[in-house]
């Protein structure tokens, strides 16, 4: 990117980068999202390296660098579209079987929203960074009036709202 265009101009590599390389790197992520640390930074540097390359950017820390562009986190982003993928799931707005992947509490004596999760027992440790085991207790956690929105973009809205930093490594 940086050797494609004459122009120094921040907002044009910003825009270049959300055009051509974030797509790369979040594609198909509520798949292949990884829970060790090691490999969630090794997918952050991608945009860590990136910002840190802007022009002035250079003496920044990362957290200053994504502020003044007005960018998350690319594991904040994976989280968001897992939340998504699970919301449209529950409305029925994909394809997605839901049975096969969560099952609903039926318990309505606990607090929280009515699209409330069972936590599956799982017996090989592989399973718990699936999908369908990582995002119940994010997914739990969320309050009963975004979960109850009408459609996925004021969800997106709300969820971009909502302070997630306590479910991120």
């Amino acid at each position: 990117i940086f050797r494609s265009f004459l122009s120094r101009n921040i907002l044009n590599f910003k825009r270049a980068f959300i055009t051509y390389v974030r797509p790369l790197v979040e594609y198909a992520s509520p798949v292949w999202s990884p829970s060790h640390i090691y490999l969630i930074n090794e997918i952050e540097s991608v945009q860590r390296s990136f910002t840190k390359r802007l022009p002035g950017f250079a003496d920044l820390t990362y957290s200053e660098r994504l502020s003044n562009l007005k960018l998350q986190t690319l594991e904040h982003r994976r989280l968001i579209s897992d939340l998504i993928l699970c919301y449209n799931a529950v409305r029925g707005f994909n394809a997605l079987n839901i049975d096969s992947f969560f099952k609903f509490s039926n318990n309505t004596t606990l607090r929280g929203h009515p699209y409330r999760f069972i936590i599956p027992l799982v017996k090989i440790n592989v399973r718990r960074f699936f999908l369908s085991h990582r995002i119940i207790n994010i997914w739990n956690s969320l309050p009963s009036d975004i979960v109850s929105l009408p459609n996925t973009v004021q969800f997106k809205k709300s969820l971009i709202k909502l302070d997630l930093s306590k479910y991120l490594h």
